[in-house]
């Protein structure tokens, strides 16, 4: 667990996330992932660089299949969600997902308001 990136639990989900109110990032990973071991360390830095502007949260797949592929229909990982207002906005996966999220995070948040 990451200070910048708690843990959360499914049952936290609809309060934490959809309830959220900033952009909020759900990192979905799996122990035995070895591209989610290796976005860590960029979703920590992205977390924070938009401390304060952005919510980062990460979800442990294996604690409920059922809902990361049934509710937030994410079939493999690593996976980024973001969501804002309780509705999903984009969703990367893979190991070029942190690249793509970097990309999205810099045109969803004023730029005037993230410290270079």
């Amino acid at each position: 667990m990451s200070l910048l990136v708690p843990d959360i639990a499914p049952s936290a989900f609809e309060t934490t996330v959809l309830n959220a109110p900033m952009l909020t990032v759900v990192k979905v990973w799996a122990d035995w992932c070895v591209p989610c071991k290796a976005i860590a360390p960029r979703i920590e830095q992205l977390a924070a660089r938009y401390n304060g502007l952005a919510q980062f949260y990460a979800l442990d797949a294996k604690q409920d299949l059922d809902f990361v592929k049934v509710t937030l229909k994410v079939a493999s990982v690593p996976a980024l969600l973001c969501y804002r207002n309780g509705e999903l906005q984009v969703a990367y996966f893979g190991p070029n997902s942190a690249n793509m999220l970097e990309e999205y995070l810099s045109h969803a948040i004023d730029r005037t308001a993230v410290p270079a």
